[in-house]
């Protein structure tokens, strides 16, 4: 089953991000991730949440390839990186649907 990692950054100064995404990618590729999206360009339709900065979604194709990524020596200085410089929520979730698991559709 494909997991997919959801991330939303908030931050002022971004100085450290051109480093960060040099340096993330490839080692998120190696482990098998790929970029669905990397933007600032979002739109609230509901909710009180203040919209980040930045919006990330990764899909992974296993939850433990995101783990072996997200574990990894080589990531922990580039994750570092991120937790230094910004205020952010990582959130892995199943690509699946529990409506029909469940029987409801």
């Amino acid at each position: 089953m494909k997991f997919y990692g959801c991330v939303q950054l908030r931050f002022d100064d971004e100085s450290w991000l051109k480093e960060y995404a040099q340096r993330v990618t490839p080692i998120l590729e190696r482990h098998g991730g790929r970029y669905l999206a990397r933007t600032r360009t979002m739109e609230k339709i509901e909710g009180d949440r203040e919209l980040p900065t930045v919006f990330v979604i990764v899909e992974w194709p296993s939850r433990e390839a995101f783990h072996e990524f997200y574990d990894s020596p080589e990531y922990q200085e580039v994750k570092q990186l991120r937790h230094d410089h910004s205020n952010d929520e990582l959130i892995q979730v199943a690509g699946e649907d529990i409506a029909k698991e469940l029987g409801y559709i």
